[in-house]
């Protein structure tokens, strides 16, 4: 059986409770934190040709960089989904203690509620903060069920595509939310992460920005001549598809490991065709694939398995991440360097 970790993982792929999706571990809280200044590494926060203010690289960069690393300027964590009235009082206490500077910032961002039905943004006065949290803030929650979200400044200049170029993950020990390239950005390119499920049909993703976010998506995938945009349409759909199965699989311990490894290939295959980077998806996929092969015995497999998923932890985290230092024990371990039985470790890691 896929252990309640992992299960956890593979299902989080979808954007909860109505915020932009945030990858990673969400297990501890930075607690008394105060904010400090946001890092912005090789970019630049500038206008976008119809898109107002995103941010844009300032040179060439690879894969795996640090673009971004800043604490939440705001946060709200509950057990169950506040009322309006519960969170607009939390977060004005918040906003209360933060200098003149910072609120401005703060009331600068985006606020998808006060923009008009015909596109046009409001009056600034029409804003408010719950519609900035609602529009900016990145979810750190498990499920649907609870709010745990966070708000940054510089995190929430970054603008959609449905083929992004970097990824934002939580790092709990640091209390830092972090952007990395998940490839390879040229001098001048627009930095974008995502809003909503890219595995969701064309028609679906513009639908959920509209309502959601109040804009329409123009990013290359949106823009593709109808014959492509169907074949696109057609990956995502498969991909949705793999992931309920596996999901499923691992829900209610299928036997069938072989076949739910099989569908692991199959997703990692088309999400390589359809240009969808979600390191880390691959990260957890990977783990979850290795899990599965130590299970059948078999511990080459299982190493080639961490192996990839290490590679993608370090791309999205960085080598100092919880994550990444966990699998690169673990593929000691597998190595014969460690003494602590593999099967433990998982348990470890997997079984909370």
């Amino acid at each position: 059986m896929i252990s309640k970790r992992c299960i956890r993982a593979l299902a989080s792929h979808r954007v909860l409770g109505g915020l932009r999706p945030l990858a990673g571990t969400a297990e501890v809280r930075a607690s008394g934190a105060s904010p400090t200044e946001p890092e912005l590494f090789f970019a630049r926060v500038a206008p976008v040709a119809g898109k107002d203010l995103g941010v844009v690289a300032t040179q060439d960069i690879r894969r795996g960089s640090l673009v971004i690393s800043e604490k939440p300027i705001l946060e709200y964590t509950g057990e169950e989904k506040p009322s309006r009235a519960t969170l607009a009082k939390a977060l004005e206490e918040q906003l209360a203690e933060l200098p003149t500077e910072r609120q401005e910032e703060v009331w600068a961002l985006y606020d998808a509620a006060a923009v008009t039905t015909d596109g046009q943004a409001a009056a600034p006065k029409s804003k408010s903060l719950v519609g900035i949290v609602h529009s900016n803030a990145f979810s750190r929650a498990e499920d649907a069920s609870s709010m745990d979200a966070a708000l940054c400044l510089l995190g929430s200049r970054l603008n959609h595509s449905c083929s992004p170029n970097a990824e934002q993950s939580w790092d709990a020990d640091s209390g830092l939310v972090q952007l990395r390239a998940t490839c390879d950005i040229s001098s001048g390119e627009e930095i974008c992460n995502y809003y909503v499920d890219l595995l969701a049909s064309r028609d679906s993703r513009r639908h959920a920005l509209w309502t959601g976010y109040k804009f329409h998506c123009t990013c290359p995938v949106c823009e593709l001549p109808a014959d492509k945009a169907a074949k696109s349409d057609e990956r995502r759909k498969r991909l949705q598809g793999l992931y309920k199965a596996v999901l499923l699989s691992a829900e209610q311990g299928s036997p069938k490991l072989e076949h739910t490894i099989r569908d692991i290939q199959e997703i990692l295959r088309l999400l390589d065709e359809e240009g969808l980077a979600l390191l880390c998806q691959r990260k957890v996929l990977g783990r979850t694939a290795a899990e599965l092969s130590h299970n059948l015995g078999r511990t080459v497999q299982a190493r080639r398995w961490l192996q990839m998923s290490l590679e993608a932890s370090l791309a999205v985290h960085g080598p100092a991440h919880r994550d990444s230092l966990w699998l690169q024990d673990a593929i000691e371990e597998l190595r014969g360097h460690r003494k602590r039985s593999m099967w433990s470790k998982f348990r470890d890691f997997f079984g909370k």
